[in-house]
C-alpha cells in the first residue's frame, strides 16, 4: 500500500538518509557531504506572518526561535547569499539577527555572498566538492527559478528548495515548480527547513511518492 505524503520538500532527498557533515569512507574513498546554500532575504531574515505557526504541531512557535534553533544544531556547512547591499552591511545584519553566527559571517568571510545569487551560486558550485550534495534554499522564486534555467536543476548533486514562508509569491512559485514536475525543485515548509537543517534530514517519504503531488498537478 503506497504511503500518503504530507508535503514536498523531503521529495529532494533521495531514498536513504543523508549524513549531516562528513562521513568517513572506508578505504580513503570521500564519505557523505551535504552543503547548504541559505537566501538571506525572505528565508532568514524576512518572515511572511505564515511562518509565524508549525504546520504540523500544535504548539504555535514564531518562525525567528525555531530558524535560530535550526542554525545553533547545524552540523552542515552552509553558506548565506544575499541581494544588493555589501557584505559589511549583510554581516552586521546577521550577526544583531543571531550573534553566533557573526565571526563566521564577518565581512570578509568567503561563507557570505552579496548581489547577484546566480553568480554565487555558481562560484559555489565551483568551490565545493565533486562528492557533495548542495542543498539551496530561498524564499525568492525568481532565483530558484533563475538556477533552473542556469541548469542546477539539471546536476545530480544540486536539490532545489523554495522556502513558501519567507514571502507572497506563492501563486508565482506553484507555477514553475509545476513546470518543472517538482523534481528538480520543491516547496520546503518551515518545519522541513527546521528538520533539514538542525538534523541533516527531512523526515519524510522517499523520492518518488513525494513527487506525485506535483505531477498531478501538471
Amino acid at each position: 500500500t503506497q504511503l500518503p505524503h504530507t508535503n514536498t520538500a523531503a521529495a529532494a532527498i533521495a531514498a536513504g538518509a543523508i549524513a549531516g557533515a562528513a562521513a568517513g569512507g572506508s578505504g580513503g574513498s570521500p564519505g557523505a557531504l551535504d552543503v547548504y546554500v541559505l537566501g538571506l532575504e525572505n528565508t532568514l531574515t524576512d518572515f511572511h506572518p505564515k511562518a509565524k505557526a508549525s504546520t504540523t504541531s500544535s504548539t504555535v512557535t514564531p518562525a525567528p526561535p525555531r530558524i535560530s534553533g535550526a542554525l545553533r544544531r547545524c552540523k552542515t556547512p552552509f553558506y548565506i547569499i544575499s541581494t544588493g547591499s555589501t557584505k559589511q552591511t549583510k554581516s552586521q545584519q546577521i550577526g544583531a539577527t543571531w550573534e553566533f553566527l557573526a565571526s563566521g559571517f564577518s565581512g570578509d568571510s568567503r561563507r557570505l555572498f552579496c548581489g547577484d545569487k546566480l553568480q554565487a551560486l555558481r562560484q559555489i558550485s565551483e568551490r565545493v566538492p565533486e562528492h557533495a550534495r548542495v542543498h539551496y534554499i530561498d524564499g525568492d522564486a525568481g532565483a530558484i527559478e533563475a538556477a533552473l534555467k542556469d541548469g542546477l536543476g539539471d546536476k545530480e548533486r544540486w536539490r532545489l528548495y523554495w522556502a513558501n514562508w519567507g514571502s507572497e509569491q506563492n501563486e508565482d512559485a506553484t507555477s514553475f515548480l509545476k513546470r518543472y514536475d517538482g523534481t528538480q525543485a520543491v516547496e520546503m515548509e518551515l518545519d522541513d527547513f527546521v528538520e533539514l537543517v538542525g538534523t541533516g534530514v527531512i523526515m519524510g517519504y522517499p523520492y518518488t511518492h513525494r513527487n506525485e503531488e506535483y505531477k498531478k498537478q501538471t
